[in-house]
């Protein structure tokens, strides 16, 4: 009986471990299409309907020092109702560039590696994480596209680093991260705004440069246009 009962003592102790995550914040990373299109073989069809646009890479629950926490093991599902219902807006704010492969190909990893995280019983399921992306990248552009806060930036044209960060503050008010791909270390692909976990405000991301200006780019990157 101990045993037994010992037992279901630390299979509890899993369960509470993969349901309830910790982690601090949310990072909204918004890439641009023609950096995406650069480092990848991209749809023809979908990047005449993208050019030039910032959509979603991912939303990803992380914390300041140690970004990604180890998500609990769940399989996306496309015939959640809530997912199904936003399959329409997420085609339109969440496609998936690359060639030969459909949105699941993108949506689904997305959401089993970070937004599991967020899973939390019956409060948040699958489908309220593609809401809260969405919702945030909204609000995110209700106070500026991102495009306009960079209008004074010259496509194709190098930067300092320092530059970039600053527009991007006096537009939102906070310092978001800026990334650059491995193989193309001066060129800007996303942008990645820091959210409280509560409250859904923006917040100064700790860590504002990932990969980009080192090596031969310097300090300065360009954005192609």
């Amino acid at each position: 009986m101990k045993n037994l009962l010992f037992l279901i003592f630390i299979l509890s102790l899993i369960v509470l471990g993969e349901a309830q995550v910790a982690y601090q914040m949310l990072m909204l990373s918004l890439q641009w299409t023609p950096t995406v299109c650069l480092v990848n073989t991209c749809d023809a069809g979908k990047v005449a309907s993208f050019t030039k646009k910032f959509t979603i890479h991912g939303l990803w629950p992380g914390n300041h020092y140690n970004p990604q926490p180890k998500c609990p093991q769940y399989y996306y599902n496309s015939f959640e109702p809530k997912t199904v219902s936003l399959k329409g807006q997420l085609a339109v704010n969440w496609p998936n560039m690359l060639a030969a492969d459909d949105e699941f190909m993108f949506w689904a990893p997305e959401y089993e590696k970070h937004g599991t995280c967020m899973v939390n019983g019956g409060s948040f399921q699958q489908g309220d994480y593609f809401d809260t992306t969405l919702k945030l990248k909204w609000q995110v552009e209700a106070i500026s596209d991102i495009r306009v806060a960079l209008s004074s930036i010259q496509p194709n044209n190098l930067e300092p680093l320092n530059k970039i960060l600053l527009l991007l503050r006096s537009t939102y008010n906070v310092y978001p991260q800026l990334a650059c791909p491995w193989t193309q270390k001066n060129t800007l692909a996303e942008v990645r705004f820091c959210f409280d976990k509560f409250t859904l405000q923006l917040i100064n991301c700790q860590n504002t440069i990932v990969v980009c200006g080192t090596g031969s780019g310097g300090t300065d990157i360009m954005i192609p246009g």
